[in-house]
């Protein structure tokens, strides 16, 4: 009985240090301490690189990930495309510049995640991408996907010099309205005076 006691102590103990380092499925969905954890790690290796960290997106950001996770855990072999996943973020009104997704099919462990992501070129171009500002995290089954956006709203300068076309309209603009308070004047003079009404082409 005590041999029993001890073995069930010793799996309860394994149990509990595989739940502190394993990714289970569908955990960025039950707990976003997970998701959490990965966008840290995502962020330690941009501000190694001296980039600014990212911040999780809104709800749309969020069902467009969750939109992504499902349809690449369906993929026996995943093939993503820039087209696919742009669909997702269009399809839940999502704003942005650019974007990415990362995808693994290992959720072993938080550092399993980040070390495949940055051995493959494509997606380590996404985490170190100067550009991205706001991310979301979804898992599906064994599948876990990171999309990326840059949602920048870039202000226009107002200080910036007329181009050529405001110059050239505003001149036409201002010219034909000198040409009617010309008009205006000649013949309101001409009339006070009664000389007749001058038409000026």
């Amino acid at each position: 009985m005590k041999r029993m006691l001890t073995a069930l102590a010793v799996l309860t103990a394994l149990a509990l240090m595989v739940g502190a380092t394993a990714l289970p499925a569908h955990a960025a969905a039950a707990k976003p301490a997970y998701a959490q954890a990965i966008l840290d790690a995502v962020n330690a290796e941009r501000t190694a690189a001296g980039l600014p960290a990212l911040a999780f997106g809104d709800d749309d950001l969020q069902a467009a990930a969750d939109d992504r996770a499902e349809a690449l855990a369906a993929m026996t072999l995943i093939a993503h495309s820039k087209a696919e996943w742009e669909a997702a973020l269009d399809a839940n009104d999502v704003f942005y510049n650019s974007s990415g997704e990362n995808y693994t099919k290992d959720l072993s462990t938080i550092a399993a995640v980040k070390a495949a992501w940055m051995l493959v070129p494509e997606f380590k171009a996404n985490v170190l991408n100067k550009d991205f500002t706001k991310a979301a995290i979804s898992v599906d089954g064994d599948t876990g996907v990171m999309l990326f956006i840059d949602d920048t709203v870039e202000e226009e300068d107002d200080d910036a010099p007329p181009s050529f076309f405001s110059r050239f309209f505003f001149f036409f603009d201002f010219f034909g309205l000198f040409r009617t308070i010309r008009s205006f004047i000649r013949n309101f003079l001409a009339s006070f005076i009664g000389i007749g009404r001058v038409i000026v082409y």
